[in-house]
């Protein structure tokens, strides 16, 4: 027996954008940044 599925679309009623505190990035973050170096765009320091 097969069943059928139906979907049924829903609308958003709104999305909100906000900054994230730095201390949840913080706890997000793979790795640790130990030297705030940047590069330049050939990518050498």
């Amino acid at each position: 027996m097969s069943r059928k599925t139906t979907l049924i679309p829903k609308r958003i009623a709104q999305i909100r954008f906000s900054l994230m505190d730095p201390v949840e990035i913080r706890k997000m973050s793979s790795v640790e940044v130990k030297t705030p170096d940047t590069y330049k765009d050939a990518g050498h320091a």
